[in-house]
């Protein structure tokens, strides 16, 4: 999944990008990396999901990457709230 969704990064214009860690093949982590360095994508807003599975240790790896973390379970206003603080 983390392969496909740069291949979409890459092809279309996108403010938010939304992030699991745990993604088969090319995970969370290696994305943000990727997304990071990359010119052409370095400007998006990138928000991590995380589950109680996920190390405390990954999350404070990604804080200074990322714009957020958000941990499972979460809702519907959870991310509204979160897209209105950087679109709105």
């Amino acid at each position: 999944m983390g392969i496909e969704a740069l291949e979409i990064l890459r092809g279309e214009e996108c403010y938010l990008v939304f992030l699991d860690l745990m993604m088969p093949v090319l995970g969370g982590q290696e994305v943000c990396a990727i997304l990071k360095a990359e010119p052409g994508l370095r400007e998006r807003h990138i928000f991590v999901l995380m589950s109680a599975l996920d190390t405390v240790a990954e999350a404070s790896s990604l804080a200074e990457v990322v714009d957020s973390i958000m941990p499972k379970p979460f809702s519907v206003d959870d991310v509204l709230k979160v897209v209105e603080t950087f679109l709105g």
